[in-house]
């Protein structure tokens, strides 16, 4: 499977495209990166080989991924690949940015085709996620007092979806609260 289907080489080309907006660079390693351990289980049916729960990973790196392996020579993939600590801490600030609460990072990936040249795409709205992800995060750190705080969460979404820009406006033309003089 790894020396057919191209995934690192994409994991690392989207980072760049990332990287090259938020301000770090990809190691090189990242692109040669191998994974070392296959796990999954087995099942033949309509003239398919579905390897359910199929789990690759090597050092600060793993896949996991659904999908099959056809009789007709062909493959259908879809799953996620998790960037480790380690390997996010050397993007360098940006990966702080990039990252989730536990310190990695996951990019969705689908892989169809031909098991000679399988076709590797990784979810676009992912570049739009990450680079929203480090505008918010660094409003928020660099802009001194409220008003970074105001933009940052407005740019990430409290509930973890992009706010409406229209609604920025709002937020910052509201009246102060006003201090509530002390009892008598």
């Amino acid at each position: 499977l790894e020396k057919t289907v191209e995934l690192m080489p994409r994991i690392a080309s989207t980072l760049n495209a990332v990287g090259s907006v938020a301000g770090f660079q990809v190691p090189a390693s990242l692109e040669s990166t191998r994974f070392t351990t296959l796990e999954t289980g087995l099942r033949l049916a309509d003239g398919r080989l579905a390897t359910p729960g199929l789990t690759l990973s090597g050092r600060e790196v793993a896949a996991n991924a659904e999908g099959s392996i056809g009789l007709d020579r062909t493959l259908a993939y879809a799953g996620r690949v998790t960037l480790g600590q380690g390997l996010v801490k050397s993007f360098g600030n940006a990966g702080r940015y990039l990252a989730d609460e536990q310190g990695r990072i996951s990019l969705p990936f689908r892989a169809t085709g031909p098991i000679g040249s399988p076709k590797v795409v990784v979810d676009e709205s992912v570049v739009v996620e990450l680079g929203r992800r480090v505008l918010a995060r660094r409003t928020r750190d660099q802009i001194p007092g409220g008003a970074g705080k105001v933009l940052g969460d407005a740019l990430e979404g409290g509930d973890g979806k992009a706010a409406d820009p229209l609604n920025l406006l709002p937020q910052f033309l509201k009246a102060p609260p006003t201090p509530t003089p002390p009892p008598r």
